[in-house]
């Protein structure tokens, strides 16, 4: 931009900007919108028709991503590795799309729902639809919430017939759990909660700092997850020369920086990095700070 306001001849084939005119009902709208006086503030997760809109064209995509062969649909909320939760009208437009199909089972993966921020709630599948009992398993754990990662121990909630087959397959092949996690998943889920709520604060605090931090770094993206605790930086800026991709970066970061991430790649995101927050505050800004490290150089 600089060298065309000083008259240079420059072709650019470097914006991600379309070079066409807003189509011509949306002008109209902006147009309208100004007439009726819509410059102020808004609810700041938008007005409710822009959010019902946005929930009717996720609805169309679903649809269409739904082919003859598909036979179950995985449900995430909070999402790893983005850490996105679906609020209540998104949840009510996939189950719209999956009332059409009665052959398609449903499984809805809990594992991260007490770990939740800045008043989100994360709200099951069959809150909003329970007529979708029937064909609906929701997994989930004690992992995450009551911090058991190493004991193992998970269940699945569904239609006894999926669950009885279930525990055929189980009983054929890893048996049970270790009866002392068992026993201790009754105390997790029995005894006082306060613990886990006291981790979720904790948690939310260090997602704070650590979006600050990489916020903080020229050309680093990042969006503020609201559940979960992982954040998946956009780090396409810093994809040149020698690493060419968010792979060959999170290698770097490792053998040169001695930081350890997890490559965009491997969720079906290329130039992301996911990062998580399940450490320290002082690990988190070493951590940040390497990575800025590896960006400058970059830049």
């Amino acid at each position: 931009m600089e060298l065309k306001r000083q008259g240079r001849d420059v072709v650019s084939l470097s914006a991600g900007e379309p070079d066409f005119p807003v189509p011509p009902h949306v002008e109209k709208a902006i147009e309208q919108a100004l007439q009726r006086g819509m410059t102020k503030y808004t609810a700041s997760p938008g007005v409710q028709e822009l959010r019902e809109a946005i929930a009717d064209r996720m609805e169309i995509e679903i649809e269409k991503a739904i082919t003859p062969k598909t036979r179950a649909v995985i449900l995430g909320s909070p999402s790893n590795p983005t850490g996105a939760v679906w609020d209540e009208e998104t949840m009510r437009g996939f189950a719209r799309v999956l009332e059409k199909h009665p052959d398609i089972a449903i499984l809805s993966d809990d594992i991260y729902g007490r770990l939740v921020y800045g008043g989100v709630e994360a709200i099951s599948i069959l809150r909003v639809a329970p007529q979708l009992r029937e064909r609906t398993v929701i997994v989930n754990g004690c992992s995450k919430a009551y911090a058991m990662t190493g004991l193992r121990l998970g269940w699945a909630c569904g239609p006894s017939a999926i669950i009885a087959a279930m525990n055929r397959v189980q009983d054929s092949s890893t048996s049970n759990p270790s009866s002392l996690t068992q026993y201790a998943g009754i105390a997790a889920l029995r005894g006082p909660q306060e613990p886990v709520e006291a981790m979720r604060q904790q948690f939310e605090k260090r997602r704070d700092l650590i979006v600050d931090l990489l916020r903080a770094i020229p050309r680093m993206g990042c969006s503020k997850p609201q559940g979960a605790f992982y954040v998946l930086a956009d780090v396409r800026a810093f994809l040149t020369g020698r690493i060419e991709n968010d792979t060959r970066l999170a290698e770097a970061l490792l053998e040169e920086h001695g930081l350890a991430t997890v490559p965009g790649a491997a969720f079906g995101a290329p130039g992301h990095l996911r990062l998580s927050f399940a450490t320290s505050e002082a690990e988190i800004r070493r951590g940040v700070q390497r990575l800025a490290g590896i960006a400058a150089q970059a830049a």
